[in-house]
């Protein structure tokens, strides 16, 4: 191989070894992007369980709150001031 032959063949193989490390770069930064994604979404998923769980924490104890009004002899109406449940709800249980 020529000198020139050589200079060109090195050029090929630097371009070829910087176009991998490129893609391989590319490729750490997405699976990285991947993880913190990831994480995010189960952060968010935390968040809106314990956001889902207390409203129905607040309603189970709405509902026993009026079970026990109900058992005092409260009206409906009553019950539905001091609860924030509805007549027909109410009339449910």
């Amino acid at each position: 191989m020529t000198k020139e032959e050589q200079e060109v063949y090195d050029q090929q193989r630097k371009r070829k070894w910087d176009n991998e490390a490129v893609k391989e770069q590319q490729r750490l930064d997405f699976e990285e992007w991947k993880k913190r994604r990831l994480a995010e979404e189960e952060e968010i998923g935390v968040e809106l369980g314990k956001e889902l769980g207390k409203v129905e924490g607040e309603q189970t104890k709405a509902r026993e709150i009026a079970i026990a009004l109900k058992k005092m002899g409260l009206s409906n109406e009553q019950i539905s001031v001091g609860t924030g449940l509805s007549i027909e709800e109410i009339e449910k249980l």
